[in-house]
């Protein structure tokens, strides 16, 4: 969205938005606004190309629309339709299967009408085709697997970047018209991906909707995705989530390892304890012992063992930089700034933090953003509003400092920018937003080394700047006073979810009770906490009980 802004003008985009009649699909709305473009010949075979090319709604490379399309001309077709201005050509990296293309198309917004009457027109997306455009995808997905933990990782990361939205595309066929054995073979594709660079909104998403599918595959197969969103769930500080999936894990590293970064913000030395146990189940060296060691340094530096947290972040470092493993090198070093920031060492903090944006800059400006705003949101921070401002502030000073023409177009920021906003509102985020960009990167994670030891961090940020409070819902259990007024900031059904936890019911008890599947309950149960700023059930159940004690001290 905010590319489409910044090339055809916000004044187009905001009429066609801000239509009061107008429909969701992006192209509908524009169509009130911009007309179907005329062509000489409307069934000529290139046309047939333009229909394509409107489902790749992000970009596409000119290898993917050969195997899509199955036309060996489509990329002549694509020339002749950039000639006409209803294809543009960039020298924006694409994924191929033999690594990266310096050449990416997409249809502009003014074409996006005739490309959809095109569609239209050839029935371009037809099963047959999609499902060659989901098994492309996959394969080039493979293809990408072993080079992210060695010295090619940049070339790897930058495709996948790239493709990010095709490979969510591939799953979302799979997951409406395919087998349960299509979606497990294309989840042990991309499982191994997300674990390294972790997914992002809309693919956390679709993991979800693969657990509500209720697949028929054995719980063993379905282990690996749970891994993966606990672990996420996990780093966000969503231990009650995370919590619900690893209690239908059996025990091994992995899980070990995530329990251990689910326990870290309440109980650091339980944390420590699984981390350890984590690993020394792993080799003793690989990506899975360096993310460890980094997790364990984590861990160490929240318990206040500042030497034991720096001695296995540079374990982690060691064997990351012996492997040309640059996203692992870059989290140790920036892990590495904040302790000593925490210190006071300002000068040797601001060393390594450059060193980790040198790093992390190789695999490309959407994994430098994304990776810094992960670390100033993650569960090291205490509360859920003070992650989101966090966050908020960093994207704010990301936006300065890699100038907007970089930060544009990455749709991972786009897809922060919209989870932080809905969770704190518009207005807040804003306000946040503009604050960080007062800021640097650096000044922003000195929040981080000012909660060292598990303190709770400032409300400033590192230019001592006024403090700000986070809004968040009003909650009996935190200041006393009437709950009612959060209470209409919950859906009907997250009322009857909080209710049925006050009454001490599991997750799968209210799903049973509320006829829905149990990561449904697992997701309405985040939203109240979310909302309530609730760390646990017990939290939640205290809201439930203080607000029906004031309605009845009301009434």
């Amino acid at each position: 969205m905010s590319r489409i802004a910044h090339e055809e003008g916000l004044d187009c985009l905001a009429d066609a938005l801000t239509a009061e009649d107008g429909p969701d699909d992006l192209a509908a709305l524009v169509e009130k606004q911009l007309p179907e473009r005329p062509v000489a010949d409307p069934a000529h075979p290139r046309y047939r190309v333009l229909g394509y090319a409107y489902w790749f709604r992000t970009g596409f490379g000119s290898e993917a629309m050969r195997a899509v399309s199955g036309q060996e001309d489509a990329v002549e077709s694509l020339f002749e339709l950039a000639d006409e201005d209803l294809v543009e050509s960039t020298e924006e990296y694409s994924g191929t299967l033999g690594g990266l293309a310096r050449r990416r198309f997409h249809v502009p917004v003014n074409a996006l009408v005739t490309a959809r009457r095109a569609a239209e027109r050839f029935g371009t997306w037809q099963q047959g085709r999609r499902a060659d455009h989901a098994a492309y995808y996959l394969r080039f997905a493979r293809q990408q697997i072993t080079a992210l933990s060695t010295r090619e990782q940049w070339t790897a990361l930058l495709a996948l970047c790239s493709e990010s939205d095709n490979l969510e595309a591939a799953l979302t066929y799979l997951l409406d018209v395919g087998s349960d054995a299509d979606v497990t073979e294309a989840l042990k594709t991309l499982l191994p991906i997300w674990n390294r660079y972790k997914p992002a909104h809309g693919a956390r998403n679709l993991l979800a909707a693969v657990l509500d599918r209720h697949l028929t595959t054995s719980s063993a197969e379905l282990e690996p995705l749970k891994v993966v969103l606990a672990d996420t769930f996990a780093r966000r500080g969503e231990s009650e989530t995370a919590g619900t999936l690893l209690d239908e894990i059996a025990s091994s590293g992995a899980s070990a390892r995530v329990r251990g970064l689910s326990a870290v913000a309440s109980n650091p030395e339980e944390g420590v304890a699984h981390l350890h146990a984590a690993l020394a189940a792993a080799q003793d060296s690989g990506p899975v012992f360096a993310d460890t060691a980094l997790d364990l340094g984590w861990a160490e530096y929240f318990a206040a063992r500042a030497d034991a947290a720096m001695c296995h972040v540079r374990l982690a470092l060691t064997d990351a930089t012996l492997r040309g493993d640059d996203l692992t090198a870059g989290r140790a070093l920036l892990a590495m700034s904040v302790f000593v920031a925490a210190v006071g060492e300002e000068a040797t903090a601001l060393g390594y933090f450059e060193r980790a944006t040198a790093k992390l800059r190789r695999t490309g400006n959407r994994v430098l953003v994304s990776e810094l705003a992960e670390l100033a949101g993650s569960c090291l921070v205490r509360g859920v509003a003070a992650r989101a401002a966090n966050t908020a502030r960093m994207l704010g000073a990301c936006y300065v400092w890699l100038t907007p023409e970089h930060y544009c177009g990455e749709s991972s920021v786009a897809d922060r920018e919209y989870e932080i906003a809905a969770l704190i509102g518009d207005e807040e985020y804003t306000a946040l937003f503009r604050e960080g960009a007062c800021s640097t990167p650096f000044e922003v994670l000195g929040l981080l080394a000012r909660c060292r030891f598990g303190g709770d961090p400032p409300g400033v940020i590192a230019d001592g700047g006024p403090p700000r409070t986070v809004a968040a819902p009003v909650s009996p259990h935190r200041d006393g006073t009437d709950g009612r007024a959060a209470e209409t900031h919950l859906t009907v059904r997250e009322l009857e979810v909080a209710r049925l936890v006050a009454e001490g019911l599991t997750n799968r008890q209210v799903a049973r009770r509320l006829g829905i599947s149990q990561w449904t309950a697992v997701n309405h149960l985040r939203q109240v906490m979310r909302k309530l700023e609730c760390t646990s059930r017990v939290q939640v159940a205290g809201w439930i009980h203080a607000s029906a004690g004031s309605a009845e001290g009301g009434g």
